[in-house]
């Protein structure tokens, strides 16, 4: 495509259409435990897998499971996993 804008000179068009505007992803809307498909799991960390996103995440009573970096490998997901002890709450 860069050869093609370089060769032939192209000029930008501007678009039309109507303008949809998407608001960014809260923390809170980042989990991932009540996804069903692999490929849904996959697509979730890839999305919040981006500078100023928070990270795709897993929680359990003591930990929460952050994911980044994931490739689909047929029938499993390899990503990098940030784990850390969430904060003890005296009620």
């Amino acid at each position: 495509m860069i050869d093609d804008i370089i060769v032939k000179q192209l000029q930008p068009e501007e678009q039309v259409g109507e303008v949809v505007y998407f608001s960014r992803k809260k923390p809170e809307e980042g989990n991932i435990a009540n996804l069903k498909e692999l490929e849904q799991v996959f697509d979730y960390i890839r999305m919040l897998d981006a500078e100023g996103y928070p990270n795709a995440y897993i929680e359990n009573n003591s930990f929460r499971f952050e994911f980044k970096r994931a490739s689909l490998k047929k029938d499993k997901i390899i990503a990098d996993v940030i784990i850390t002890k969430k904060k003890e709450s005296y009620e």
